[in-house]
């Protein structure tokens, strides 16, 4: 297993195109020729107004969507992958074909509503990863009853998800994502359907987490305070009929680019 250094590009994209249709006469590319890089241990945040293509970039750069033209390249800890069209291969001596479980294997995912195992109790369900992974339950009880307390539930442990809040769900949904030690993590409006208060809370919590594993995360969101948990910014912005571009930004706590960045999406939520 390799060893991440801060400079280590975990994900880039390299001329990454993607249509819903690409064999069609006038074919529509929601995006064309993006490229973009992760290092690990960064926390990057995407910002764009609804429709633009948020959600389909994130699903294409976690392996879920196939690009149409492009390729991704991910340097994680069990190696080198590439992937390209509907094509994924690992990297070593030769290039193999790899499976795309193996390689969401090494992600993480937050939802704006994650999905829980209703009748099974917050233990259960922050183990998942580790269970799916094969580990023995003797090895997921103390990284649960770690986690479980990491995140603040361990008044809630025994809870079934059922009974649990909004925020309280989001907090297994974060731990959950960051058990199993991943390379990135990818989370999709993680704090969308909290008041700004909690909102705070659980990105406190996922950023010391995300600090203390090392993880790298990609974090879409509309709310620019959220977005200021992040080291670096990228707008995504559609022109027109043209594809949507993403846009770097430098972000700095005085900076007049987090003041543009905060007009703008005061304009996208009026």
């Amino acid at each position: 297993m390799m060893s991440l250094s801060k400079s280590t590009p975990v994900l880039a994209t390299e001329q990454l195109s993607f249509s819903y249709q690409p064999e069609a006469p006038q074919a529509k590319y929601i995006f064309n020729s993006l490229n973009f890089t992760l290092h690990a241990g960064e926390c990057v945040a995407i910002l764009g107004p609804s429709g633009v293509g948020k959600s389909t970039l994130i699903n294409l750069l976690a392996s879920l969507d196939s690009p149409t033209d492009g390729r991704i390249r991910y340097q994680l800890r069990e190696g080198e992958y590439i992937r390209e069209n509907k094509a994924l291969y690992q990297q070593g001596t030769t290039r193999t074909v790899a499976s795309r479980d193996d390689l969401r294997s090494r992600f993480g995912f937050v939802f704006q509503t994650p999905f829980m195992l209703t009748s099974f109790d917050v233990c259960y369900n922050l183990g998942l990863p580790l269970r799916i992974k094969g580990h023995k339950e003797s090895d997921i009880k103390p990284l649960v009853e770690d986690m479980v307390r990491k995140v603040g539930l361990l008044p809630e442990a025994n809870w079934t998800a059922d009974k649990l809040s909004g925020g309280q769900r989001q907090r297994v949904a974060i731990g959950r994502a960051l058990i199993h030690q991943p390379d990135i993590v990818f989370a999709d409006e993680p704090t969308g359907n909290l008041d700004g208060k909690k909102a705070e809370e659980i990105m406190k919590i996922f950023m010391e987490l995300v600090e203390q594993k090392h993880t790298a995360l990609i974090l879409i969101t509309h709310d620019p305070c959220i977005a200021n948990y992040a080291q670096r910014l990228f707008y995504l912005e559609k022109i027109e009929e043209a594809p949507a571009q993403l846009q770097a930004k430098q972000w700095n706590q005085q900076s007049q680019v987090k003041q543009q960045c905060c007009h703008k999406m005061e304009e996208w939520l009026s």
